[in-house]
């Protein structure tokens, strides 16, 4: 089961010391499947809105390492992928 995370939780809420970029960044772990790349995450997180970038995390022997990073182009996009997924 994933699970998605605001990468900056004072940006989501819109208080002091989040910047506007983070805002629409959230971090996405616990990926069922250990094959994952950076085309399954766009696939399974576009429905939600406009992505401006995505990755997962891979070591430097190139493994999956279980998450990843979206940034949706609005935050309402990412707090309805955060609210939907997790």
């Amino acid at each position: 089961m994933s699970r998605c995370l605001p990468y900056n939780m004072h940006a989501i809420r819109g208080e002091p010391g989040g910047r506007d970029i983070q805002s629409t960044s959230i971090f996405i772990k616990g990926f069922e499947d250990a094959g994952w790349n950076h085309e399954d995450l766009y696939a399974k997180f576009c429905t939600y809105g406009k992505i401006l970038s995505c990755k997962v995390s891979i070591s430097p022997d190139h493994k999956f390492l279980g998450f990843g990073y979206i940034q949706f182009s609005k935050m309402e996009e990412a707090q309805k992928a955060i609210k939907e997924v997790s």
